[in-house]
């Protein structure tokens, strides 16, 4: 099985095309500010640097967020599109899970990404990737961590951690998606409140 996954979610821009054994070809470009022009040549390139024709391609997959708002709502549009277009299942899993199927091998951790107002996401995951707590919006000073979590992500600063990782790594994305059952994993916004954008327009309107 094949599939094509790719992130915006975060600061930058990664895409990754995989199969059962390896990454077949894989894209990562630097934050800027210009996602939506640059995920679809940036997606053709990979698929070309991989030397497939998209009927070649079983699956796609895509972060749903926590994320900023116009990178997660460029990807899942991108990636519905490419469905419709090739008539492949897309799979939406959170930027939560993806950063924890990154970190090192039977470590229990803790996620946390940056979510404005002086609050942070957190999901906190065990060794084996299985959810300790729900995802919820927090202060960092009042976030509680099951013992042994290691705070990773962009907002882990705040939480003792190093900052890091700032990106999904979208070739792990797609290692995810080829378990995934679509049909549970549909790409969808994953909002843990409702967008800022949104807020304004009902209180402003």
């Amino acid at each position: 099985m094949i599939v094509l996954a790719f992130d915006c979610a975060l600061e930058a821009l990664s895409v990754a095309i995989v199969d059962q054994r390896q990454v077949l070809a894989e894209t990562v470009e630097p934050p800027a500010r210009d996602q939506a022009e640059r995920l679809m040549p940036a997606i053709e390139a990979t698929r070309l640097a991989a030397g497939l024709a998209w009927t070649a391609i079983d699956r796609l997959a895509v972060t749903t967020g926590p994320g900023g708002f116009t990178g997660v709502r460029v990807g899942i549009a991108a990636a519905r599109g490419l469905a419709l277009a090739t008539g492949k299942p897309a799979i939406g899993l959170t930027t939560f899970a993806a950063l924890a199927a990154g970190a090192p091998a039977s470590t229990a951790v803790a996620v946390a990404l940056e979510a404005g107002r002086g609050e942070i996401y957190l999901q906190c995951f065990d060794g084996e990737r299985r959810p300790l707590t729900q995802p919820a919006v927090v202060r960092p000073e009042a976030a509680v961590l099951p013992a042994g979590c290691v705070p990773i992500g962009p907002a882990s600063r705040l939480l003792g951690g190093t900052g890091e990782p700032r990106r999904v790594d979208a070739a792990t994305l797609a290692r995810l998606a080829l378990a995934a059952v679509p049909s549970q994993s549909p790409p969808a916004p994953f909002y843990l409140r409702a967008p800022a954008v949104t807020w304004s327009a009902a209180h402003h309107g």
